[in-house]
């Protein structure tokens, strides 16, 4: 458009989804369904070494346990900056005609960061679809675990957030190839309210 300076193009490719950008200011015909995260987006946020396990932590756990993957994430703020930080990404695969047991995989690895004494976890989301029971274990055993149903509401708001803190790189990521793999899968479908 005239009057608008390359600053504003810039800052807009920025922010925008790749094809929101294509539509509205290159004037293009774009689909509604497209990539959720490229790999320009991931990588700008890759940086070398890990952080420690330690400090404050806020974990997801997305649960499955038969045919898609288990998978805990855990996040803390930078100490220096208002930055988030991957601390850690654990990812189980069922064997093929098997499931995987919670009990042995997602509570003891849980279990395995509250006993840490560096580590201190403010608080852990779980969809209860799949682990109704292990979030009754882990809460009797004084794990900060809150319920956190997978509704479009609930999936709208993170995928969106998720999007946000890639985007504009408010988040540190460590080399982590399985996680890399995860989000670089996904496409996402436009919606009036966000993105499925």
């Amino acid at each position: 458009m005239p009057g608008q300076k390359q600053e504003y193009y810039d800052s807009q490719r920025r922010t925008l989804r790749p094809a929101t950008f294509q539509r509205l200011h290159q004037n293009q015909w774009v689909s509604s369904e497209n990539r959720f995260i490229d790999e320009q987006t991931y990588d700008a946020c890759v940086e070398p070494g890990r952080p420690e396990l330690s400090g404050s932590l806020f974990i997801g756990v997305d649960a499955a346990i038969r045919k898609d993957n288990l998978a805990v994430v855990a996040v803390k703020y930078d100490d220096h900056t208002d930055r988030l930080v991957l601390a850690d990404v654990k990812i189980w695969k069922p064997l093929p005609g098997q499931q995987i047991n919670l009990e042995s995989s997602v509570e003891f690895y849980l279990r395995q960061i509250y006993n840490q004494p560096r580590a201190h976890i403010e608080k852990i989301l779980v969809d209860p679809y799949q682990m109704a029971r292990s979030v009754q274990t882990l809460q009797a055993a004084g794990l900060p675990v809150e319920e956190y149903n997978q509704t479009q509401n609930n999936l709208t708001e993170a995928t969106e957030a998720l999007y946000s803190v890639l985007s504009t790189q408010g988040i540190r990521l460590y080399n982590a190839p399985d996680l890399r793999r995860h989000v670089l899968m996904p496409l996402a479908l436009k919606r009036p309210v966000g993105f499925d």
